[in-house]
């Protein structure tokens, strides 16, 4: 989603703080967080085992609550062919970082494009190809 704010950013605006009148709505509700299942304020270990994804809205209506005092949202049933436009997902970091306005750090989507097993965007049209992570 990144990516869509750095080619359109006034239309999909991204904040790295999430900052309500600073970010698209979206982001609340789609981009996904890593939470503590038990949080820190009842006692829960930092490790990964007690991490789970939600979305930002979510993370942020659970708060200090345990992961199962929250209300389950209902799944909706995988759409067959979409691929969440991750195939769409080179050429937009590639567009972002000619016609854009670049949001994440240096580095940020060559990291997405290899662990998504992507094409690798050479050093002219990504200026973070040159930064290890």
């Amino acid at each position: 989603m990144v990516g869509i704010s750095d080619v359109f950013p006034d239309m999909f605006a991204y904040d790295a703080h999430y900052g309500r009148d600073r970010i698209h709505p979206a982001y609340w509700v789609l981009a996904l967080e890593a939470d503590h299942t038990v949080p820190h304020a009842r006692g829960g270990p930092g490790d990964d085992e007690n991490l789970t994804a939600m979305h930002a809205l979510c993370n942020t209506r659970k708060s200090a609550a345990d992961f199962d005092e929250v209300a389950a949202v209902a799944r909706i049933e995988e759409a067959r062919d979409w691929d969440g436009l991750i195939s769409a997902y080179p050429g937009v970091v590639l567009t972002g970082n000619i016609h854009g306005r670049r949001h994440a750090a240096l580095g940020y989507h060559r990291r997405w494009l290899h662990l998504f097993q992507l094409t690798r965007l050479g050093e002219e049209s990504d200026p973070a190809a040159s930064v290890i992570p």
